[in-house]
């Protein structure tokens, strides 16, 4: 029986490292629970590859600004002041998605470039997203011809 094994080590030793990933070659992040893979191209940097699955990052603080890469899943507790730019080039496809809760106030929410984003569900007033307080949104972004934002809120009290 033939074994493959694929180099794999923790995130701070891939920062540490960062190298360039030679054409097709897997790569995994050893995480608690359990591991995030990418696929190197032989020209870029291990921390500049997206993972096959997309990135999960959970953090907790209340004031962000976060930069959404294609395919990149970001999740955050409680928010009051969070901007959100859309890296992204002028061709498709183009998904990523932001999750967050709102406290008994209404946060902060702003978008870099925002007018060219169009906007539907929940919690849109005049064709912009304008958060509610006690409520977890999920925020889904893609590209068509035009970068669109799909809303879902739920209520929490």
């Amino acid at each position: 029986m033939t074994k493959v094994q694929h180099r794999r080590a923790s995130e701070s030793v891939w920062q540490e490292a960062n190298p360039v990933i030679p054409d097709g070659e897997i790569a995994l992040i050893k995480r608690s629970t359990g591991y995030d893979a990418v696929i190197g191209d032989g020209e870029t940097e291990f921390f500049d590859l997206i993972p096959v699955g997309g990135i999960l990052t959970e953090t907790e603080e209340e004031h962000m600004n976060v930069s959404l890469r294609n395919n990149e899943e970001i999740s955050l507790a409680y928010i009051e002041n969070l901007g959100i730019s859309l890296e992204h080039s002028d061709s498709s496809p183009y998904f990523s998605m932001i999750s967050f809760k709102t406290y008994d106030y209404p946060p902060t929410v702003s978008f870099e470039n925002y007018e060219n984003i169009r906007f539907s569900g929940a919690s849109i007033e005049d064709g912009v997203f304008v958060p509610d307080v006690c409520m977890h949104y999920t925020l889904i972004f893609w590209k068509s011809d035009k970068m669109n934002c799909h809303v879902r809120g739920v209520y929490e009290e």
